[in-house]
């Protein structure tokens, strides 16, 4: 947690770390981390209500930077795979070098509580063609009007992203004023280039949902 966090009193940052090339927000990702892990108990609840950013843009950038890999794939802890199925089944079914995610069929009563794909083509992989971010149910209404069940698909927390996609997810942060989230970044990129959704059955356990919606 370097100086220049709003939090942080001091540079808690190991010498041995210094060379990791990780931005601020990264750094204080990666010591909170490490002091929930190793540290005394600290107020978390607090400290998310000061600095509450989306960052998942910069968390996949930086981690591409990191493993300076070729694809990217990017599992989102609070979406939970209990079979452990759905990110081999992704990075098996979907076209090589063409950015995937994951989906599950659509059912109007959970559409609200996730984004809903548009898509286009049949099968288990399709291609997307828009995104509307947590529809209400008149949005859900015309949604299921225009396109049919058929063709909307609700996103979960698994992503490839190729290096084109890397790209422009960097772009769109240099362009941004504020973190840019993630899907949505996504569905920018789907306007001029081909994203695959693989649809799966397997059951997915939502920790993001209110308890209302469980």
């Amino acid at each position: 947690m370097s100086r220049e966090h709003p939090l942080s009193p001091a540079d808690r940052v190991p010498p041995s770390l210094h060379e990791a090339g990780l931005s601020g927000l990264g750094w204080h990702q990666l010591v909170c981390a490490l002091c929930d892990l190793h540290g005394p108990d600290r107020h978390l609840v607090k400290e998310t209500n000061l600095f509450f950013v989306y960052a998942d843009v910069t968390s996949v950038l930086e981690g591409a930077e990191y493993l300076r890999s070729g694809d990217v794939y990017v599992v989102f802890a609070d979406n939970v795979d209990v079979t452990h199925t759905a990110l081999p089944l992704l990075a098996a079914a979907v076209t090589p070098g063409v950015p995937a995610v994951l989906a599950s069929p659509f059912d109007v009563d959970s559409a609200g509580s996730y984004d809903v794909i548009v898509c286009e083509g049949t099968g288990p992989v399709q291609r997307m063609l828009g995104l509307v971010d947590k529809p209400d149910r008149p949005e859900e209404c015309q949604l299921l009007a225009e396109h049919g069940a058929g063709s909307l698909r609700l996103l979960q927390g698994r992503m490839r992203i190729t290096q084109d996609l890397l790209r422009a997810l960097n772009a769109a942060e240099e362009r941004s004023a504020s973190e840019p989230k993630l899907s949505l970044a996504l569905t920018a990129y789907s306007r001029a280039h081909p994203v695959d959704v693989f649809t799966t059955t397997q059951p997915m356990t939502d920790l993001g949902l209110d308890t209302g919606d469980l």
